[in-house]
C-alpha cells in the first residue's frame, strides 16, 4: 500500500468532494493525482455486508478503471461517470482512472 501511495504521489493529491452514496457503510475519497496521473478512487466498506453500487463520479473521465493494489483492470467508468463500487464486507480498493 505503502509502495502505490508513493508511486502515484497520493500524498501530492488534491482531495475532491466525495461523491454521495446509498450504502451506509460505504466511504468514497476522490483524490486528483499530480499533473499526469489521473484520478485516483478509494472505496471503503465499513459494514459487514458487501456492497454493490453505481457510484456517480463528477470529476473523472471515461476510462480504465484500474486496481492500484493488483494492477488488474476491473471495468471502465461509463460515460455518465458512474463508478461500480463492489466491496465486501469491512473491505477497501484504491483504483486509477485512465482516461481515454
Amino acid at each position: 500500500m505503502l509502495a502505490v501511495r508513493q508511486q502515484y504521489r497520493v500524498h501530492q493529491a488534491v482531495q475532491l468532494r466525495p461523491p454521495e452514496v446509498k450504502a451506509p457503510g460505504l466511504l468514497v475519497l476522490v483524490h486528483e493525482l499530480p499533473v499526469g496521473l489521473q484520478v485516483q478512487i478509494t472505496a471503503l466498506n465499513f459494514g459487514k455486508d458487501p456492497i454493490d453500487e453505481l457510484v456517480p463520479l463528477e470529476h473523472a473521465r471515461i476510462g480504465e478503471v484500474v486496481n492500484l493494489l493488483t494492477d488488474q483492470t476491473e471495468g471502465t467508468l461509463n460515460e455518465t461517470g458512474d463508478l461500480r463500487v463492489r466491496l465486501e464486507g469491512h473491505e477497501g480498493k484504491a483504483y486509477l482512472i485512465r482516461a481515454r
